[in-house]
């Protein structure tokens, strides 16, 4: 690697827009949609020349994070959930094929420490979608 390249420190807000799904039981999973604002930051390199391969790190600090249902009309209720997180990505941010050919793809890797998040995984009934 050259170290004399450029290494472009980045500083962005991410969404995240995704869910978090739990084990409940042998065969039930609970899922609950979740929305997060993070503050990223980390640095950005070029890792090959001949082809355009672009890798990052970036840790992220969180901005919020709500989660969300849906009523019978289809009228969105948020709900505010207080928390930390502790996110890095990390990996190949630019790759030129498809990413089941990147053995280096950018992964999210992380927790989310929330109390009101525990609470509603762990509820009886109510918010979350139960599968069987």
């Amino acid at each position: 690697m050259d170290f004399e390249q450029p290494y472009p420190r980045v500083s962005e807000v991410s969404l995240f827009d995704g869910a978090v799904t739990v084990q409940k039981g042998k065969n039930k999973t609970k899922t609950i949609p979740l929305v997060m604002a993070t503050r990223a930051s980390g640095i950005t390199h070029v890792e090959d020349l001949s082809a355009p391969l672009v890798g990052a790190s970036f840790t992220h600090d969180l901005l919020g994070m709500v989660t969300y249902e849906a009523d019978d009309d289809n009228e969105m209720e948020l709900k505010t959930l207080n928390g930390s997180v502790d996110l890095l990505l990390q990996g190949h941010i630019f790759f030129p094929g498809p990413v089941s050919d990147d053995d280096g793809a950018a992964r999210v890797k992380g927790t989310i420490c929330s109390k009101d998040l525990y609470k509603l995984l762990n509820k009886k009934g109510g918010r979350g979608k139960d599968d069987d």
